[in-house]
């Protein structure tokens, strides 16, 4: 099993974020690490709204940052000490 893999099961066990939330995060794995929030919003029928909210829960549980530019990148599964 990846890291990557192990890591994704982590986000989608987490019983903290909504469903919404952990779609997202799978969403992005798919675009790839570093996608931009256009891109996001130019492939869903979420309302920006609905996706930024998504994007702030796994921002604030650590899962993934959002720079200056707009860009998401997923934090290093590291981070998350032994639960990997």
């Amino acid at each position: 099993m990846s890291t990557n893999t192990r890591f994704s099961d982590i986000v989608l066990e987490d019983a903290k974020l909504s469903m919404s939330a952990k779609g997202l995060f799978v969403s992005i794995g798919f675009l790839g690490n570093g996608c931009k929030l256009d891109k996001l919003l130019s492939r869903t029928t979420d309302s920006t709204a609905a996706l930024l909210k998504s994007l702030t829960e796994l921002e604030r549980a650590g899962y993934i940052e959002i720079d200056a530019r707009k860009t998401i990148h997923v934090k290093s599964p590291a981070a998350f000490g032994t639960r990997i």
